[in-house]
């Protein structure tokens, strides 16, 4: 009887730190606030093509394209590895330390912008930009300083999220979202596709001002230490080059699109691709709710085999979800096209590609035990070898003249990849992490 029982009781004691991470009441208001603001967030896209021409906004698609690659950039890795140290720091106690490094990293984001605004800067002034300078311009002016207000925003969030303070976090992306709809549509009315981009740029500073104005602790320009900045470099700048690959993964489609189609045509896949940004954002409160907890239990000393057993219970979950949720979405998009958005309706072909690319990226979450297990160089190889693969696919189909449906599968196709990269050697790596230890408590 007693072996019987054995298994049973070490199975509760391992689950006694579950508790304080489901917490039900206090999820369950995270989840709610987070999809009240996806749910503004997605609106936000649909009425900002609502005020905007397809040709305008394809305009903001190449925007939002530069500013997430320019805000991935800016900070030099310094805020990824960042987002790994923090939550273990305060996992271990270390309040002090996390403060300082948080000050720190601070100081470098204000000092990376003004430094790379120089050539950027000169870079916009010899660039010929066509018949469409101005316009142009505009999009990749506003990117930049996106990118900073991102940055800055993306410092505050890791913060709330590393102290697990979920539903600060939440309140104030829910206040985020709804300020830059408000003011994206009011000047969005009066100055075009310019004036979405300065409501999207204030409603992130905004964010950023409250943020630390209320929950803040200490904020200030901290001290640059050079050995602390090694340890994030280490752990960041192969988590930046993934988070590149990813970002590249995700949108350098609509590089390809613009360059060779046009940004009339652009906008209309942009506006199908508002699928993949809902799910980009369904990913992020999924992210948000689940990395701090998983990296915060790692310092703990939770089993990792336990951390990727439960990862792998949430992405069977998500994927039922989402199979269910097609035909239903697939009704509802088409009734909304043709009835508000019938200028977009040649889009409504290229959408199943977008809906199971974005059910991919949600799966996808077996990533989180490499980045706790400081397999950094491992997430960077996978996603190295997705953005090769993609853009080698890309550049066959542009030069080839195939249509933009075809750009739209092999979106598809990458998200496919790096979901079974990243869930096979996260399976090996934790397997192996197991053994290693099984090994070592042996030879004691």
């Amino acid at each position: 009887m007693e072996s019987y029982l054995k298994p049973c009781v070490q199975f509760v004691a391992e689950h006694r730190s579950l508790k304080e991470f489901f917490r039900p009441r206090k999820s369950i208001l995270f989840f709610a606030i987070m999809l009240l603001s996806a749910f503004i967030s997605l609106a936000k896209s649909f009425c900002f093509a609502k005020v905007l021409t397809p040709s305008a906004f394809g305009f903001l698609a190449i925007f939002n394209t530069v500013a997430g690659y320019s805000a991935t950039l800016m900070h030099f890795g310094l805020l990824n590895g960042l987002n790994r140290e923090l939550p273990v720091t305060l996992g271990r106690g270390q309040g002090s330390r996390a403060i300082a490094l948080r000050n720190m990293v601070l100081k470098l984001i204000f000092l990376s912008f003004f430094i790379i605004l120089v050539p950027y800067t000169l870079g916009l002034y010899f660039w010929g930009g066509g018949g469409q300078r101005d316009s142009y311009i505009a999009a990749l002016v506003g990117a930049y300083i996106a990118a900073f207000a991102i940055s800055l925003y993306q410092l505050a969030a890791l913060e709330l999220r590393s102290r697990l303070m979920l539903i600060e976090f939440s309140a104030s992306t829910l206040f985020q979202n709804a300020l830059a709809l408000g003011a994206g549509v009011l000047l969005g009315r009066i100055l075009g596709v310019s004036g979405v981009i300065l409501a999207v740029i204030l409603s992130y500073l905004c964010l950023v001002a409250l943020v630390w104005r209320i929950w803040g602790k200490n904020v200030a320009f901290g001290c640059i230490d050079f050995k602390e900045i090694k340890v994030l470099l280490k752990i960041g700048t192969p988590l930046v080059v993934s988070l590149f690959c990813f970002n590249l993964i995700t949108t350098m489609d609509k590089l390809f699109v613009g360059r060779f189609f046009g940004s009339e045509e652009l906008g209309l896949y942009h506006f199908a691709g508002l699928v993949v940004s809902g799910g980009l954002v369904l990913n992020g409160i999924i992210g948000q709710w689940l990395m701090p907890q998983v990296l915060v239990d790692h310092g703990k000393g939770l089993a990792p085999r336990r951390n990727l057993l439960r990862l792998f219970g949430i992405m069977g979950i998500i994927g039922c979800l989402f199979v269910v949720g097609w035909y239903p979405m697939k009704y509802l998009l088409t009734y909304l096209i043709q009835t508000h958005f019938s200028e977009y309706f040649p889009a409504i072909e290229y959408v199943p590609f977008f809906y199971f690319s974005a059910a991919l990226m949600n799966m996808n979450l077996a990533g989180t035990m490499l980045n706790a297990l400081n397999r950094q160089v491992l997430i960077m190889e996978i996603g190295l070898t997705t953005t090769v693969v993609l853009g080698a696919f890309y550049i066959i189909s542009a030069k080839a003249g195939l249509p933009i449906r075809s750009f739209a599968q092999i979106y598809l196709g990458g998200q496919a990849l790096l979901f079974l990269l990243n869930t096979i050697f996260a399976y090996r790596t934790v397997n192996k992490e197991v053994v290693n230890a099984s090994s070592v408590l042996e030879g004691k």
